[in-house]
């Protein structure tokens, strides 16, 4: 299959629904059927495969995150370690599939946005601090927090840590929109459809 034909059948179809939970604002049927579509693949691809996949470029990567999620659990250490880059960037489709596989781990999530927020600090890399998935991660690790009733979320906001962090935030230009991503509600209300979705399909 040339990587014309690939992209068509594995890519294409699905990258523009997945990113950042597209799908959620869809009917539930509509993510049956592409949940479905994704556990087929996964039946047709290697781990080998999925895992270059992984590592590649955000599409093929996204795609592969998903399919690992919903079918290949044994994958999980693979979305662990491909989080193990500091200043990753569009992250969000690895961080979601690795919620999916373990819902009752905080730990990966808590040392990737320490990860992320050393690697800001560290460069002041202003460019490209909306795309450390952070903002994400709040969300994720404030789902957690409340299924699990721990309570990751304050004593990230309480650390010395976050507090130079969203200090160095402030001087942004833009930082009022920036901040208003990091609030532990803004994406809550996506991540619980989609795990309501998962349970259900």
């Amino acid at each position: 299959m040339s990587e014309k034909e690939f992209h068509l059948k594995y890519i294409a179809p699905y990258y523009m629904s997945l990113m950042n939970l597209n799908f959620t604002y869809k009917p539930k049927e509509e993510t049956e059927k592409i949940f479905y579509s994704l556990k087929e693949a996964g039946k047709e691809l290697s781990n080998e495969k999925l895992i270059k996949m992984l590592n590649d470029a955000w599409r093929p990567s996204k795609i592969s995150a998903w399919i690992i999620g919903l079918t290949k659990p044994d994958l999980i250490s693979e979305l662990i370690k491909s989080l193990n880059n500091s200043g990753k960037q569009y992250s969000e489709h690895i961080l979601l599939n690795l919620l999916i596989l373990d819902n009752q781990n905080s730990e990966p999530f808590v040392k990737f946005i320490n990860q992320q927020m050393d690697y800001f600090i560290d460069t002041n890399d202003f460019l490209i601090v909306e795309n450390l998935s952070i903002d994400w991660t709040i969300s994720i690790l404030n789902y957690l927090d409340i299924k699990n009733q721990s309570n990751h979320i304050e004593t990230l906001k309480l650390s010395e840590k976050w507090i130079e962090f969203d200090k160095k935030i402030s001087e942004m230009k833009y930082a009022d929109g920036i901040k208003e991503s990091f609030e532990q509600e803004y994406y809550l209300e996506e991540i619980n459809i989609l795990m309501d979705r998962i349970n259900c399909c």
